[in-house]
């Protein structure tokens, strides 16, 4: 019970740090770059760079056998989705690419439907068709 309560008051801290992100974004955007990368460290153990250059294996190596899997492969696309939201596809090519294996891969290891997912894969292969 401790080890929940423990997972669900870091997941309700990482989304106020994204809210916070997202807010900045438009009023102070030369905050945004040091959030976002804190984010990844603070949240998910490595570097903003570990996750933009690696492949999809490594990356879920590195969560692999914690019992914060599937809600770090979640933080991660969420900080993929919000990377594409504030600075595009041209950013990093790979991306969007990246983040649909992301939802894939949840998908599969939660089997739980959701809908604002689903949302975000259509948005995400509009991006990739104009690209």
């Amino acid at each position: 019970m401790i080890r929940q309560d423990y997972l669900m008051a870091m997941i309700e801290q990482f989304f106020k740090a994204i809210a916070r992100l997202v807010k900045l974004r438009n009023s102070e955007p030369e905050k945004v770059m040091p959030i976002l990368e804190d984010l990844y460290t603070d949240y998910l153990k490595h570097d903003r760079d570990f996750f933009l250059t690696s492949d999809l294996t490594a990356i879920l190596q590195t969560f692999a056998g914690s019992e914060k899997e599937i809600a770090q492969t979640e933080m991660l696309a969420e900080l993929f989705y919000r990377e594409l939201q504030i600075f595009g596809p041209a950013a990093n090519q790979h991306l969007p690419g990246q983040l649909l294996q992301l939802y894939d891969y949840i998908d599969k290891q939660t089997r739980e439907y959701s809908i604002e997912r689903m949302n975000r894969r259509k948005e995400i292969e509009l991006l990739i068709g104009g690209m």
